[in-house]
Order: structure tokens, then sequence, then C-alpha cells
């Protein structure tokens, strides 16, 4: 068993494997898996690869497997105790939480963001002017009421997607790993929670096409052999990867309870 606690394990498009810590042996046999699966076939949602990678977990320790393109900065492992984060939320303010597990330093979309929220607010601006300027020069109360519409329709939109999105099971960074938090089977019942870790699971991070565009997504896969999926940024991603490296035993069932019953 070797000493290190998580094995970050990054595959090339060229789908060669390159790791700092893990055995040369243990990568090969990886890679070769990796390698096997079916061309025409997503070889990440390969059987016999993901077989081959929780036996690795196993035998050498907690494994982060991080795909082609994905770029973050690999954080220390952060073993102080905090509140349950959920993932994947359209909620902001909870930003200043993950950015104390992985660190001050924005990340490449925090940058990105700011100067398109620069952009964002000149351009309301410049649409308020006009719409003042507009007002006064006679613009028919039509095109008024219609923005209106417009907005009120976007508003809903935003409000419908959140809605979705909570139904779904929701995923939450807790100490020592990540709670998957499933809708209870009744009325009234305790939420169903389950806490991944990498004592018995694998922290996969890959960049998926949705037809439109390509997002990051976080894989939990887990003992029994099934899969956890959630679009991420890079700051959740960093973050995640802080708490998978944690030496934080996760919570216990009560605790867990308390710390995420928002349903």
């Amino acid at each position: 068993m070797s000493a290190v606690s998580t094995h970050i394990v990054r595959v090339a498009r060229n789908k060669s494997f390159t790791s700092d810590t893990l055995p040369a042996e243990e990568l090969a046999r990886l890679e070769a898996a990796f390698r096997s699966g079916r061309w025409w076939r997503d070889r990440w949602a390969d059987r016999e690869f993901r077989t081959e990678a929780r036996r690795v977990m196993r035998e050498c320790g907690g494994i982060v497997l991080i795909g082609p393109g994905v770029s973050f900065d690999i954080p220390a492992a952060f073993d102080e105790f905090f509140e349950a984060i959920e993932v994947a939320t359209p909620a902001m303010y909870k930003d200043y939480r993950l950015k104390m597990i992985s660190g001050e330093a924005p990340t490449k979309e925090e940058r990105i963001g700011r100067v398109m929220m620069a952009i964002a607010a000149f351009v309301v601006v410049a649409l308020i002017v006009g719409l003042i300027i507009g007002y006064f020069f006679g613009i028919p109360f039509m095109a008024y009421r219609a923005i209106g519409i417009s907005m009120v329709v976007m508003f809903g939109v935003v409000l419908l997607v959140t809605q979705l999105i909570r139904l779904r099971a929701r995923v939450y960074l807790v100490p020592g790993g990540l709670a998957v938090v499933r809708r209870p089977a009744r009325k009234g019942m305790p939420p169903r929670i389950t806490v991944f870790s990498r004592d018995d699971s694998c922290l996969v991070f890959r960049l998926v096409s949705t037809g439109k565009t390509v997002v990051m997504m976080m894989e939990l896969w887990t003992p029994a052999g099934g899969k956890v999926a959630r679009a991420v940024s890079q700051r959740e991603a960093m973050s995640a990867v802080a708490v998978w490296k944690s030496a934080q035993a996760p919570l216990d069932d009560d605790r867990l309870v308390e710390v995420v019953n928002t349903w």
C-alpha cells in the first residue's frame, strides 16, 4: 500500500497516463485498461476500465482522474471542519466558502466572469439610459411593454431551471468526502444520504460535450459500479479535490442529516 493518500492521474489526448505518485506498474495497467476500450465507445464509461480504476483505488489509495483539456490547480488537502456546501448550485453567495477550501487565487473562469459581468453591467446601464432618452423622444409604449414581458419570461425560465436542478439528487461537499442526497421516498421522511470518499470511490473530472457546448463534468464512480455526475466550475473542482485529499473522517449519519436536510 502506497503511503500517499490520494494520487492525481492525468490523461492526455493521446491516451497516455501520468502521475507523480502512483507506482509505474499500476499506472501502466490503468492506461492499458483505458486503451483497450472499444474505439467507437466512450472509454471513460468502459466497465473494465472503471473496474481497474477501483482496484487501484483500493490497493494504492485514493485516486483522482483528470481528463484531457481539464485545467485547474491542484490544491492542498483541506482538513478543517466546514458546513456542507452544495455543488453545482446557481447560488453565488457560497463562493467565499469554496475559496476558504481551495484558496483565494482567482481561477481562469472567475477572471473571465469578472470581465463578462463588467460588460453586462455596461450593457444594462446603456439600455436604461437609452430607454430614458427614448421615452422623451417618443418610443412607442408597445416597445416598453415588449421589453418588460421579455424580462419577466427570462426570470421565469431561470426559476424553472433552478427548480428542475433541485429535483435531482443533490451533491454536497462535506468534511471527508462528497455526500449525495436523494429525495425521500415519502413525504415527511428524511432524505436518503450517502457519503463517498477516496476510500471507496473514484473522483473523475473530464470534458463532456452537450451538443451545444463543452462542460467540465465531475463524476463519482461508486463502489456498487454506479456513477453520479455534475457539471462543475473550476472552483468547485478544486474544492472537491481538496476535500477528497482530506484526512477528515466522514460525518456520521445523524450529523449529515442535520447539515444537509434542506428539502
